[in-house]
């Protein structure tokens, strides 16, 4: 898609959706070519057999048309798409709310003048092969999340189901605000640890293998912190490595089987399943 089309009907869309009353100023064409430019990159890189695929945050201020620009750019690479001889990109956006994610789908199809964008959530379900039909997927931040945590955790459905199209893999994905909730903060001590693995049933260990080698490693890396034996250099450690995406599954499997048992605590109270 050439640059200079997306800044010819930015600066008309930016003129009809304002009635007119709102000038794209040079500071706004060039914060849209920035946003143009880096999404060009990050489709090319994407597309490529490039090992690294770096993500770009755009730190531009707001009111500029980072979310409208999203909108104009999906609208002309849905049009781009069925070119004879065009490479065909598929879009993931990500956005905030359901209401959000409406509003943009009825707005790139708006731009497209057909249905070249769908969303699927709670309140509107989409099938895969729904959702890989279609040149622009939108979804919330939620949804975003729980395939995140599903790839880590070694299972990758989910997050199939949203950066597959029929066109291969979508190659430029748009985060449309930051992400809330995006990072877990949890504290535990050794402590906290040493409660969770004597709540483990002797007969049942063979089962979490890997999650009890894993808290148990945490645990004495806990116990050599807390006892400041450990040097300053190991402030940081990996707790696993190549097992992973197991170990996270046996822990996820050992959450649910605990969650059965009552677990007598070292000040004799009793944690409820």
């Amino acid at each position: 898609m050439p640059s200079q089309l997306f800044l010819s009907r930015m600066v008309q869309h930016w003129s009809k959706i304002s009635d007119g009353e709102m000038i794209a100023t040079p500071a706004l064409k060039e914060a849209w070519s920035v946003f143009e430019l880096r999404s060009r990159d990050l489709i090319i890189n994407n597309a490529s057999d490039a090992p690294f695929k770096p993500s770009v945050v755009l730190p531009l201020p707001t009111g500029s048309g980072k979310t409208e620009g999203t909108c104009v750019y999906a609208a002309l690479q849905a049009d781009a798409n069925t070119k004879s001889g065009s490479f065909p990109v598929g879009v993931l956006i990500v956005t905030r709310l359901i209401k959000d994610a409406e509003r943009l789908v009825s707005s790139i199809n708006s731009m497209a003048g057909r249905a070249v964008a769908v969303t699927s959530h709670t309140e509107n379900k989409l099938k895969a092969p729904d959702m890989a039909d279609a040149d622009i997927l939108v979804i919330t931040h939620a949804a975003f999340m729980r395939a995140c945590w599903s790839f880590g955790a070694g299972d990758g459905a989910r997050w199939d189901a949203f950066h597959s199209w029929r066109g291969g893999k979508r190659h430029l994905i748009v985060v449309d605000e930051a992400l809330l909730n995006s990072v877990s903060h949890h504290k535990v001590t050794s402590k906290d640890i040493e409660l969770v693995l004597r709540a483990i049933p002797h007969r049942d260990r063979a089962s979490f293998s890997g999650a009890v080698a894993t808290l148990t490693k945490m645990q004495d890396y806990l116990d050599r912190q807390e006892q400041k034996h450990a040097p300053g250099d190991e402030q940081t450690v990996p707790l696993w490595a190549e097992g992973s995406p197991r170990h996270a599954l046996e822990i996820e499997g050992k959450r649910s089987f605990l969650r059965t048992y009552a677990v007598e605590r070292g000040d004799g109270m009793r944690c409820p399943p």
